[in-house]
């Protein structure tokens, strides 16, 4: 008798777990209604793009466990990039951007959103090493740069990255 009870309370807990999910699935989302458009900036630098990163010596790998023995690794923290966004002459976003992981020599990622009112905009991105001369000549990893002018619709993602063959930040327009 206890098992029978057991299983009808089962089904019966799943028969109201299903209703439940229904009933929220049919619920709007927050921000539903809005008309904004993002602008979505997305790329990552690996450390062989950034040089300046000297590659293990031998004797460095010897003094590493087995595991640890990365002939391709970088020694040492990768450099840290300035990242300026500037919508409409109005700065929107300025942000410091390190390597990842603990030493600081993983990839650098971007990903941020900007929510813009839909409409015509002047967009200047720039992605640049810390401390370097603003002269300096543009050369992929050191310093990226794109200035667009863009038509963002409602409620559509446009997404600035980098070009798989350059490296260059390029635009990539909604579908």
């Amino acid at each position: 008798m206890r098992v029978l009870a057991r299983r009808v309370a089962g089904v019966a807990l799943a028969a109201v777990t299903m209703l439940l999910v229904g009933v929220l699935s049919d619920l709007p989302l927050a921000g539903e209604d809005s008309e904004d458009a993002i602008l979505r900036l997305t790329w990552r630098l690996r450390s062989q793009e950034v040089g300046d990163c000297p590659t293990p010596t031998q004797a460095d790998l010897d003094r590493l466990p087995v595991h640890m023995q990365n002939p391709d690794a970088c020694i040492g923290p990768l450099p840290t990039y300035d990242l300026n966004v500037r919508v409409n002459g109005e700065s929107r976003l300025q942000q410091a951007v390190s390597g990842g992981g603990a030493r600081g020599d993983r990839p650098l990622y971007v990903l941020y959103d900007l929510v813009l009112p839909p409409g015509s905009h002047e967009v200047e991105v720039s992605f640049a090493r810390q401390n370097e001369a603003p002269e300096e000549e543009l050369d992929m990893g050191r310093r990226l740069v794109l200035e667009a002018d863009l038509v963002l619709e409602p409620r559509t993602v446009t997404l600035v990255t980098r070009a798989g063959d350059t490296g260059e930040l390029v635009v990539r327009r909604p579908r």
